[in-house]
């Protein structure tokens, strides 16, 4: 994927009217929103018009086109939670000292 994708990907997201499609889903903002790591007051902010960072945009965008899974989300959720913070700062110097 190309910078020039991701920007696109964020245009389509914030155009797409979200809240409605929420809504349509017959979804809470907390149930929608926390699958893709985000708080139910961002949620809000990004349907009332707030620019949805690219990489939550990327999440959405592939959700919504079938591409990723409730499930993807999930283990993506629990991997990031099992990460201790020793290996968070392993993999932070392993970037480091790769540079």
């Amino acid at each position: 994927m190309k910078l020039d994708d991701l920007n696109h990907t964020q245009d389509a997201i914030d155009i797409l009217d979200i809240r409605d499609l929420r809504k349509a889903r017959r979804e809470s903002q907390s149930k929608f929103w926390k699958r893709f790591g985000v708080t139910q007051s961002t949620g809000s902010r990004f349907e009332q018009g707030l620019g949805i960072p690219v990489s939550v945009a990327i999440l959405v965008k592939l959700y919504l086109e079938g591409k990723v899974s409730e499930g993807d989300l999930q283990r993506a959720r629990r991997a990031a939670r099992a990460a201790t913070p020793l290996d968070k700062a392993d993999t932070q110097s392993a970037w480091v000292n790769q540079a």
